[in-house]
Formats: structure tokens, sequence, C-alpha cells
């Protein structure tokens, strides 16, 4: 299995020129604490997390309609390619202190994200157990 296999698509991104408002709307509305930030062809350049638009936004002391997603921009977006092995993604989660990975192609184009959720769905038996009551 690799990890195209069990990612999450498509991923939620935003651009570095949105708003800081129209990112904490994503992750509203699609109950998200980071989301990343790629450019004009698709490529990771960063990462927002909830807590970097709270600190940059009280920093700042301003609207978060008025700031953009650069301003709390996190470089070293943390990636994988999507033919990796599934069975490696724990190990890279651990190696870059991350409970989520942003998935590349062979273009560096994200293609989707993978979180610690996602593993334990993919773990998970296929077969369920059914209550009765």
């Amino acid at each position: 299995m690799k990890t195209r296999d069990v990612m999450t698509t498509p991923a939620q991104c935003c651009s570095p020129n949105d708003s800081l408002e129209q990112v904490a709307e994503m992750m509203w509305d699609y109950e998200l604490h980071a989301i990343p930030a790629v450019d004009a062809r698709g490529r990771p350049v960063g990462w927002v997390t909830d807590r970097a638009i709270c600190m940059t936004t009280l920093r700042a002391g301003a609207r978060l309609a008025d700031l953009e997603a650069r301003q709390a921009l996190l470089l070293g977006i943390p990636a994988v390619h999507q033919d990796l092995p599934a069975g490696r993604l724990a190990e890279a989660m651990t190696r870059c202190g991350s409970e989520w990975l942003v998935v590349v192609d062979d273009a560096g184009v994200v293609t989707g994200v993978v979180t610690v959720g996602d593993l334990a769905r993919a773990s998970a038996p296929a077969s369920r157990m059914r209550l009765t009551g």
C-alpha cells in the first residue's frame, strides 16, 4: 500500500496572499488545525497553523481580514511523496514531529494530506463489529 492509498484528497490549501480570515474560515469549515500554503503551481511553500494565526494577529494588533497568510507562514513544511510505502508514514511523522504530512507528486505538487487519523483508518480491520441492542 502506498501513501496515495491512505491520504485525504483533495488537500485544502491556501495561497500566501489569502487573508488570515479566509484561512481561518477554511480551518473552521474543514475542521483543520493546519493548512499548507502553495505557490501558483501548487507546490508547498509553507503552512499556516491555527496557533500561528492567533499569534500573528495578536502581535500585529490587526483584524484577520487585514493580514495575509504569508505573515503567519511557517517554513519547513513536512512533505512526503505519494508513492512512499504507507508503512513508512508513522516513521516520517515521528521524524518531522508532526501529526500530518503534505503529500506531493513527482512535480512537487500537493496531491493530498495524510494524518494520524488516516493511518488509523488504514490499519483498522476491514470488518466492523456489529452492535445489537
